[in-house]
């Protein structure tokens, strides 16, 4: 037997054969030998079968591992990139709503720049249209001459009287009952209309006399509608056909007429007395009682239609620009017209023929 059979599978040579064993002993016991060389092998093939199997756990861990860092650092990279992704979505969003706030409160500024604009505007407006009426309720006030309380009128001598009086007109036929008209309660005296078409047949200088007679007189003994009684002007009508009649200064001024009678159904002894050549003590204090009384009850229209005025006033105030400011009034208003006609705030006629 060489050497190299006995050799190990580690390379070791076989141990030295004692000297006192006989070849004989050494051959018969050959059987052992082999069966412990095949146990031997298939111990070492046993260790190599389970250092390979250990390699390969260890490598497939190795792989393991190293897979699950390859996997470990592509989620974190997905996370990264989602992070950033989210991150930049988030700052666009932001930029977008920053813009669009900026934007809506731009606008609202604009719409509130807008409100405030047509909140002045319809204050100018509104302030354009109070000044307006203000001042047609001044012009209007104005032209109502406000009545001056005089002292006690004694009756007049009946010569100034008789001269305005015809024959007829004591008979109830002369033009003083002809033209005239009862509208209501007025100063209990004569109502003698002069006629300018028959003045030049006149057996008396009427303008001479009324040059020299003043305006208490004047008003005392003829005529008037309230507007000229008020403004101490002669007062001559041109239509007396009709409810609308209107005198001259009247119409002149565009102003409301309301012819009022200061004498109706004047009796023959009323007559009389007015045209008697010396007056009576009898007849003076009745005299002055009804010019007291007829002064006071023109006094109470003039009051009446100050309260209309007032009442007129109060509703234009009423109907103005209100509470929320910026609301446009609609209709005349914005127009700058009146609401109220010029007529209705000095016609007086219908407190006086119906008190």
């Amino acid at each position: 037997m060489s050497t190299s059979q006995h050799t190990n599978v580690a390379g070791t040579p076989p141990p030295a054969k004692p000297s006192h064993i006989d070849d004989e002993d050494v051959v018969g016991s050959g059987d052992e030998e082999e069966e412990e060389k095949a146990a031997l092998l298939e111990k070492l093939a046993l260790l190599d079968k389970q250092q390979k199997e250990k390699k390969a756990r260890k490598k497939a861990e190795a792989e393991r591992k190293a897979r699950e860092e390859a996997e470990q650092k592509a989620r974190e990279e997905r996370a990264r990139e989602e992070k950033a992704r989210e991150e930049e979505a988030r700052k666009a969003r932001e930029e977008a709503e920053k813009k669009l706030r900026e934007e809506e409160a731009k606008k609202a500024q604009a719409e509130e720049k807008a409100r405030e604009d047509a909140r002045i505007a319809a204050r100018e407006r509104h302030a354009a249209v109070r000044k307006e009426r203000e001042r047609k309720l001044r012009e209007a006030a104005a032209a109502v001459v406000h009545p001056k309380p005089s002292s006690v009128v004694h009756p007049k001598p009946s010569s100034v009287i008789s001269s305005f009086r015809s024959e007829d007109d004591d008979r109830g036929e002369g033009p003083s009952h002809k033209r005239s008209h009862s509208n209501g309660p007025g100063l209990n005296v004569p109502d003698v209309i002069i006629n300018k078409k028959k003045r030049k047949a006149s057996p008396i200088n009427v303008d001479e006399m009324e040059d020299n007679m003043n305006a208490d007189d004047f008003m005392e003994i003829r005529g008037s509608c309230d507007n000229c009684e008020k403004r101490k002007l002669r007062c001559f009508p041109q239509n007396r056909s009709g409810p609308n009649s209107a005198c001259a200064p009247c119409n002149k001024s565009k102003l409301g007429c309301s012819w009022v009678r200061k004498r109706t159904n004047q009796s023959k002894a009323e007559k009389a007395r007015t045209v008697s050549a010396v007056p009576d003590s009898s007849q003076i204090v009745p005299d002055l009682l009804r010019t007291i009384i007829g002064q006071n009850e023109a006094l109470l229209t003039y009051n009446r239609g100050i309260l209309d005025q007032m009442k007129i006033l109060n509703e234009i105030i009423a109907s103005g620009p209100g509470v929320e400011e910026g609301e446009v009034a609609q209709g005349g208003v914005n127009a700058g017209e009146s609401e109220v006609p010029k007529d209705d705030l000095l016609d007086f006629g219908d407190y006086v023929t119906n008190p």
